[in-house]
């Protein structure tokens, strides 16, 4: 795994604008969404830490590791990420990135 979460670009499917697990979101958490497609390594794979990476994605939008958490549990009950640990540390895995990636 990675162990730095850095930005990358990141392609997004017009697809993913008609997802309606992701369609039920509010805005800043489609947001979030898309940036961890872009944290991610190529396995999908990054560090889950919600200050980092609210400070990475939404830097302008002054929101607290609360705030984050609250967004990144939701993408996780819509089952567009999964949240584990991985060696004793946190890990999300961002679903459906792996095959994306590996198609190009």
């Amino acid at each position: 795994m990675n162990t730095a979460n850095v930005l990358h670009s990141a392609q997004i499917s017009p697809a993913w604008f008609n997802q309606d697990d992701l369609g039920q979101l509010p805005p800043l958490t489609r947001i979030l969404f898309f940036g961890l497609r872009c944290m991610a390594n190529a396995q999908g794979e990054l560090r889950d830490d919600p200050n980092e990476i609210g400070s990475r994605i939404l830097p302008h939008d002054h929101l607290c590791t609360e705030d984050i958490e609250t967004m990144l549990n939701e993408l996780e009950q819509a089952r567009l990420i999964a949240r584990s640990e991985q060696e004793g540390k946190p890990v999300i895995q961002v679903n459906g990135l792996r095959r994306s990636r590996r198609a190009r």
